[in-house]
């Protein structure tokens, strides 16, 4: 049961409302980066990448909301934020296609891999 006449929310509505300069939506993608960023503060402290790379969904939309407060997460809360270059924060460029890309990438990797070391599959020509 919800509220009478009121619609389903998702992602895009939320994006959208927040596009049109509502403050509800932009608060909600405001938190949303700062725990994103919070989250990725963890991640950085075991992995160290120099690069986090978001996507999926309403990413590309959402991104100009939610990746300013992720940055500003991740600065006060990475342990030695001040010893160490930050990683950057960048909204995903392959879009929906990323991950069957990076599958595909590392199939043809491991591929490689297998045949140089396998004397086996060793292709002669």
């Amino acid at each position: 049961a919800g509220l009478a006449g009121a619609r389903p929310l998702d992602a895009p509505g939320v994006v959208a409302a927040a596009a049109a300069g509502e403050a509800w939506a932009l608060a909600v993608l405001e938190l949303v980066g700062t725990r994103l960023g919070i989250a990725i503060a963890s991640v950085i402290a075991v992995l160290d990448p120099s690069i986090v790379v978001i996507g999926g969904g309403a990413g590309e939309a959402a991104s100009a909301f939610v990746l300013p407060a992720a940055r500003a997460a991740l600065r006060a809360n990475v342990m030695g934020a001040e010893h160490r270059p930050l990683p950057s924060i960048v909204p995903a460029q392959l879009g929906d296609d990323a991950g069957v890309i990076g599958a595909g990438l590392i199939a043809a990797d491991v591929e490689a891999v297998a045949g140089a070391e396998d004397p086996r599959t060793r292709r002669t020509s």
